[in-house]
């Protein structure tokens, strides 16, 4: 409401309570300048600066980070999820999540064949690690922490590492049409349908046995010299790299211990999917042409 170049006070008063609220969003630390928070023109609107990655989320400081922190969704701002806060700290702060105590496990609950396996090869390849004592050594390679399992060596080499961490599985299954949802005739939703357990590298095996599984196969004879050679579906080193990644990538945070990663066979494609996003300040539209941050 603008008569002749001025507010009225009561929307004077609406506009100035606006742009209060969203000052206090944009703000997180008291070393940003005035001059960082002012707003600049774009496309003849007044918007202001994003702050680094490493110093989010922005926050309204009347409230406190947790419930004063928010995303921009449509045209309204919503509450960030404690998640989402969490991941920006975790980035800023260097969070190691793989290598945080197993409050629930002790040394027994391990395969010490495996483990101590794992640890000749690092010696060897390392002979003045081998010069340390065998808990100097353990505790350098993150496997254990005030005499404990860390949660990457419950993973790699706990004899059932589901017992601690119940969702940390792989969900495989062969979706009966092109989207999830689509069911057969008798109501049938999948045509296989199977929860892979066990220590990270046996998960990578058993879901590439899966995957093998439910693959088509093509049998090609060379006209030439009369060899066949079979063709899979999908390319079977391709996929395997798609698993490791969604294995290895994941978010092992405590946010989400519920969820596992899933992978869908569909009629036209497989998807894979992993909890967690891209890390730091990388973006879709920067993966491949970037340095990713670590």
């Amino acid at each position: 409401s603008v008569i002749g170049g001025s507010l009225r006070p009561h929307a004077a008063l609406m506009l100035r309570h606006a742009l209060q609220v969203r000052v206090y969003h944009l703000h997180i630390l008291k070393a940003h300048s005035l001059q960082e928070l002012l707003p600049g023109d774009f496309q003849g609107k007044k918007v202001f600066p994003g702050i680094d990655v490493s110093e989010r989320p922005c926050y309204y400081g009347g409230v406190g980070r947790l419930k004063g922190s928010y995303v921009r969704s449509g045209d309204s701002d919503e509450p960030m999820s404690d998640y989402e806060i969490y991941s920006y700290e975790a980035f800023r702060k260097k969070y190691q999540d793989d290598i945080r105590i197993n409050e629930k496990a002790d040394l027994l609950s391990i395969d010490r064949k495996k483990l101590d396996g794992y640890v000749d090869r690092i010696k060897e390849n390392n002979p003045k690690l081998a010069q340390l004592p065998e808990e100097a050594v353990l505790r350098n390679l993150g496997m254990i922490v005030d005499g404990r399992p860390t949660l990457v060596c419950t993973l790699l080499f706990s004899i059932y590492p589901q017992m601690f961490y119940p969702q940390y599985t792989v969900n495989a299954m062969v979706a009966m049409g092109y989207e999830k949802g689509e069911t057969a005739a008798d109501g049938s939703r999948f045509i296989d349908n199977r929860r892979i357990e066990g220590t990270l590298p046996e998960m990578l095996e058993e879901t590439m046995k899966f995957l093998s599984k439910n693959m088509k196969v093509r049998t090609i004879v060379d006209p030439n010299t009369g060899e066949r050679a079979d063709k899979t579906e999908y390319p079977v080193v391709a996929l395997r790299e798609a698993v490791l990644n969604a294995i290895i990538h994941r978010d092992y945070s405590m946010h989400t211990e519920a969820m596992p990663i899933e992978v869908v066979m569909y009629k036209d494609r497989v998807e894979i999917r992993n909890p967690g996003g891209l890390y730091g300040r990388l973006t879709l539209d920067k993966l491949g042409k970037v340095q990713p941050d670590t």
